[in-house]
């Protein structure tokens, strides 16, 4: 049981929501740099978890009753991977303000 509760806690945090940021208007000379690397690092977690998530659920729609408590764990995995996709569209438009901060401080 504990273990269940670590992994939903590892789960249910974002790489983004933790470290993407927009810089602050850079001075002059300065490099803006934008890093893309934690949005897509939550898109891939959440991939992997609705990807599994769905397998479970269909593979307990399919087996019948005997097996209810993989369909359980295939929308749980639905549901851990919200976090994620919520963390990646963050990540993802901190990435577009850092671009137009980059382009804005190169013109």
């Amino acid at each position: 049981m504990a273990f269940r509760l670590v992994v939903v806690a590892v789960l249910v945090t974002g790489c983004s929501f933790v470290g993407a940021r927009a810089p602050e208007k850079p001075r002059a000379g300065e490099q803006v740099e934008c890093l893309v690397a934690l949005p897509i690092l939550d898109t891939v977690f959440a991939a992997a978890a609705v990807g599994t998530g769905a397998v479970f659920v269909a593979d307990d729609a399919l087996s019948g009753p005997q097996n209810d408590t993989t369909g359980r764990s295939g929308l749980g995995l639905l549901l851990a991977s919200v976090p994620f996709i919520v963390s990646a569209v963050y990540g993802y438009a901190k990435y577009g303000e850092c671009r137009d901060i980059r382009a804005s401080a190169t013109d």
